[in-house]
């Protein structure tokens, strides 16, 4: 009797948890945030405009899911990768109680904003499916992205 190799793990793209979106490099500086934008934004230091600035967007669904992968750890891991990578942390949107397979939630909404009046240069999320459970909204957010480069 032969005996089967168990099956090798899939390669993924990315190994890390943290997913991130960032805008392609431009030749200008980063934008300032806009002093208009009613979402909370991050302490941050405004004394250092040189670094790019930064969205984090964090959502869970169920209250179990609160209590499981919690929105204050996923903000925490977010921000410790967010500082690692030299950004400045501008706006800080969560959803709660929002499913993922819906595209329409006020922290998501805003961060469609922000990103279409080119506020931000970088956009990190937990994972992919923290942002849309959906590919075809992933995509659909993707390339919001790309056009609003």
């Amino acid at each position: 009797m032969s005996q089967k190799n168990p099956p090798r793990p899939r390669n993924r793209a990315k190994t890390s948890t943290l997913a991130e979106i960032r805008k392609h490099k431009s030749a200008k500086a980063p934008r300032k945030p806009a002093g208009d934008v009613s979402e909370s934004k991050s302490s941050n230091s405004p004394s250092q405009p040189d670094l790019p600035i930064c969205a984090l967007y964090a959502r869970v669904s169920t209250e179990e899911q609160t209590e499981k992968y919690g929105l204050s750890s996923q903000i925490s891991e977010l921000k410790t990768y967010i500082k690692k990578k030299g950004y400045r942390l501008a706006y800080e949107l969560e959803d709660v109680d929002y499913s993922g397979a819906e595209i329409n939630r006020p922290g998501l909404n805003k961060l469609r904003e922000l990103v279409r009046s080119r506020h931000l240069d970088v956009v990190v999320i937990h994972d992919t499916d923290r942002l849309s459970r959906k590919l075809a909204h992933q995509l659909i957010l993707t390339e919001e992205g790309e056009r609003h480069n």
